[in-house]
């Protein structure tokens, strides 16, 4: 059975990017979990919530990212993980930056990461498309959930908190319900995934 590990970007103390009163952690979160339920609900495949953000968004802690990679690489070394998916929320001081891109490590290029990540990303903007949202691309980075992780790990930034249509799009409860069923479509097509 597949194993996927989901990240929530941030989260408890960690708040990440705001605007005004709208925290990254909760965007992250919403479609983390919603991507989670899709996923047990539809495929045949174990999803592991690593973080305690992800049971709740308020508990007082400071999120620890390295603790969190070091979990997921003792439980890959205990029972290989077949992807490890980190959902992030751009942000930048220009408001009017905008678009969706994802990432993976320098050193994964042509690899799996690489391979599916572009499955994956190929699919999400196909689905953001019919909301005029700007395909940033497929980067590289040094990122450390990316570089530290010893299983398949991809970094998703989920277009922009800082962009006023953007974080519209990313507080409505069915457009997240919708993309977090491309995402667990494409997922399970990269993993080979049985529908229930």
């Amino acid at each position: 059975m597949a194993r996927i590990i989901t990240a929530s970007g941030h989260g408890g103390k960690d708040v990440g990017a705001v605007n005004g009163k709208i925290y990254e952690k909760y965007l992250n979160w919403d479609l983390t979990i919603e991507f989670g339920e899709i996923m047990k609900k539809n495929f045949i495949c174990e999803i592991i919530n690593i973080q305690p953000s992800m049971t709740n968004p308020n508990v007082d802690f400071k999120q620890d990212l390295y603790q969190t990679i070091q979990i997921a690489n003792r439980l890959h070394k205990l029972n290989p993980i077949d992807l490890y998916i980190s959902f992030h929320t751009n942000s930048a001081t220009d408001k009017k930056a905008h678009g969706y891109e994802s990432f993976v490590h320098n050193s994964a290029k042509g690899k799996q990461s690489d391979i599916y990540r572009g499955i994956i990303h190929n699919q999400i903007m196909q689905f953001l498309k019919q909301y005029n949202i700007t395909d940033r691309g497929k980067k590289y980075s040094n990122f450390a959930e990316v570089r530290e992780t010893f299983m398949p790990a991809i970094l998703f930034e989920d277009m922009f908190i800082s962009n006023e249509r953007e974080v519209n799009l990313l507080l409505d409860k069915n457009f997240i319900h919708k993309l977090a069923n491309e995402y667990a479509y494409a997922v399970s097509v990269v993993l080979g995934l049985k529908r229930k």
